[in-house]
Formats: C-alpha cells, sequence, structure tokens
C-alpha cells in the first residue's frame, strides 16, 4: 500500500538478550502463539512488507514466508544497530521500527505516524516525557546516517533525530488513536508478561471489530462495499480505513477524521464526529456523502 507514492514496512527488532526476562521474548507464548507472531499479526494489515532482526543463530518460531529476515552484523549495538541492519534488508520507502515485546500494537498508532512523516526522514512518537525509537517511522534514506554513527560508537537514537528532519508526535495526538499508550509499553520481566496476559483476559485494551460499510463515492474509490477492522474509538477507525484503503486517502479520510462533505454513522442511529467517539464489538460503521445522502 503506498500514500502519496510512499511505500510502507515495518521493522521489529527481536535480537535483544532479554536478560531481566530471563528467555527470548520472541518466543514467550502469549494469546495462543509466540508473542512475535502476535506482533506481527497486529502489523500485517498496515505494512507492505516486515522485516525481522535478530542476533546470529537465534531460534525463531515458525513464521511465514512474506516475513523476510535480516541479522544484527555486531552485537549489542541496541537500536541503531538493528535499525541499520533492517534498513539494508528493506525494499519500501518508510518503515514502522518496534521492539518484538509490545502485544497491544494499535495499528491506528502506526498509521498516524505514517501520515505524519510527510517530507521528513523520521516521525516519531514522543510521550512520558522522551522520544521512543522504537515507536517510529524511519525513511531507508537515512541508513548512511545510521551506519556513520554506529562507526562512531554513538549509539544513542537522539543523535539520528539530530542529525536528519524529525518530526516529533505529540503524546497528546498519540493518545487520541491509542488512549492508553499500549503502543509503547514492552514487556521486560516475567511480571510484566503475567500483568500483559491478565490484561488480555480481561479484555483490554483489545480493539473492538467494527464494520465499515461505504457508500456512494466512497465505495468507488476503495474498490469494495464493507471491511472489517479493529478499532476502540471512530479516529482509529477512520486511521484503519485510511491504511486499508489507500484510495480513500485524502478525498474521504484524512487521518483520524473525514474529508469535509463525508459523514459517519454508528449503526445507522446516529451521525459522529469526535475522533475519542468509542467504538463496541459489533457495531457498524456507516461512510456517507453529506451531498448525496448517502
Amino acid at each position: 500500500m503506498s500514500h502519496s507514492g510512499l511505500t510502507r514496512g515495518a521493522l521489529v527488532l527481536a535480537g535483544g538478550l532479554s536478560t531481566r526476562m530471563g528467555r527470548d521474548k520472541a518466543t514467550l507464548p502469549f494469546e495462543g502463539r509466540t508473542l512475535l507472531e502476535h506482533v506481527l499479526a497486529r502489523l500485517s494489515p498496515c505494512v507492505e512488507e516486515t522485516i525481522v532482526v535478530l542476533r546470529p543463530e537465534q531460534p525463531l518460531p515458525p513464521l511465514a514466508r512474506t516475513v523476510r529476515l535480516a541479522y544484527d552484523e555486531v552485537r549489542e549495538r541496541g537500536p541503531l544497530g538493528g535499525l541499520a541492519a533492517g534498513l539494508k534488508a528493506a525494499s519500501t520507502d518508510a518503515l514502522y521500527a518496534t521492539a518484538c515485546d509490545v502485544p497491544f500494537l494499535a495499528p491506528a498508532l502506526i498509521e498516524l505516524l505514517f501520515e505524519r512523516l510527510g517530507e521528513a526522514d523520521i516521525a516519531v512518537a514522543e510521550a512520558e516525557g522522551r522520544l521512543h525509537p522504537l515507536a517510529a517511522v524511519y525513511r531507508r534514506r537515512v541508513l548512511p546516517h545510521v551506519l556513520a554513527l554506529l562507526a562512531a560508537d554513538r549509539l544513542r537514537p537522539v543523535f539520528l533525530f539530530e542529525q536528519v528532519a524529525t518530526v516529533r508526535v505529540a503524546e497528546a495526538d498519540l493518545r487520541r488513536v491509542d488512549p492508553d499508550l499500549a503502543s509503547l509499553a514492552n514487556l521486560n520481566t516475567p511480571e510484566d508478561l503475567a500483568r500483559a496476559q491478565e490484561r488480555l483476559a480481561a479484555g483490554g485494551p483489545r480493539r473492538a471489530r467494527v464494520r465499515v460499510e461505504l457508500y456512494e463515492g466512497a465505495r468507488q474509490r476503495a474498490g469494495l462495499a464493507a471491511l472489517e477492522v479493529e478499532a476502540a474509538t471512530l479516529g482509529e477507525a477512520l486511521l484503519a480505513l485510511g491504511a486499508r484503503c489507500p484510495g480513500l486517502v485524502p478525498e474521504v479520510v484524512e487521518g483520524g477524521r473525514l474529508a469535509p462533505h463525508w459523514r459517519a454513522s454508528v449503526n445507522g442511529r446516529q451521525f459522529v464526529v469526535a475522533p475519542e467517539t468509542p467504538l463496541t464489538d459489533g457495531d457498524a460503521l456507516l461512510i456517507l456523502s453529506a451531498l448525496a445522502g448517502g
């Protein structure tokens, strides 16, 4: 998929030593599969290619044939080392980088960062008082800067942000599509894993399954009449819709909002506008032309 000609990929760093967890995070059991498989499933609707960066000879769970593998050339070089390996293997223009231990990764947050990239080199999440290099989109063209920093043993990602055009996406904007910032929550210890499994069992922050029904020009631009997305809010559903149906951007969907002259109705009962409008399992979100009345 592409927006304005930009092809999108994902880069999953799975080669950490997992010292505090006590075992390899990628193979941890989570929701009936491994944690790595779970994260890859969250990424899949958002991107055209996925690259997993590993340590040499690191054991892996079975992965889909479409997942590409890359390997750290030098161990323990931190996120920049993994980023270099992944960017070298990439074929897409820009990639969302994440760790393999973020089980509640929100596709709408990924979409937001791609949208905010614009003509910049990097779009990075800024929340809770810091930048999150593994919740960021990197253009492939930053690779020479990454390699130069590694050669100079300057391993902090902030050095890269200082060298190239970087957009910082503010916490308030992130929370509009991921209210509890679940996309930034890593599992570093067995206790973290246990809490995440309890959270999953309690039903949160699992996104609702929402059926999006398209009418008139929206149906024609998308090339389909309906699809299902996972979303907790209207804004998140619209971001997911834009990611799945690039033909709707920007004439129908602009980020987490509808373009002028388009309306959204929940279950055909009420029209909604606010991106934070909550959605629940089984909701039908109708996208209608305000001019044509649907």
